[in-house]
């Protein structure tokens, strides 16, 4: 893996996305985590989503009702504003990729005894 730096945070968020991709999940669900991880202000509203990821509403929708119920991201509402943020929710990514680890190092045990 190389390691420079990435030119934009989009070819952050693409390098992202893919290797979520590679976990399983969607493309998106990758996307809208990697932009949530680096966008400034830390917390998205949909048009934002949908602006910054050229991606549509629908799927916004979707992926966030999914980060939303997995824990990943939180909404957010700003006083005065009608419009519903989301945000990474603290700790979430450490938990997600700790889990992933735990995964692959229970499957890889489950292997082992399944080869014996």
């Amino acid at each position: 893996m190389s390691k420079k730096a990435y030119t934009s945070k989009h070819d952050f968020v693409e390098a992202f996305s893919l290797k979520i991709e590679e976990l399983g999940h969607q493309r998106i669900y990758g996307q809208i985590l990697g932009w949530l991880l680096i966008c400034d202000p830390p917390h998205q509203s949909f048009p934002d989503l949908m602006e910054n990821l050229q991606i549509s509403k629908a799927s916004v929708s979707n992926v966030t009702r999914l980060l939303l119920g997995q824990g990943l991201i939180e909404k957010v509402r700003i006083k005065g504003e009608r419009q519903i943020y989301f945000k990474l929710k603290e700790g979430s990514l450490v938990e997600f990729m700790e889990k992933q680890l735990r995964l692959t190092s229970e499957l890889e045990s489950i292997t082992k005894k399944g080869l014996q």
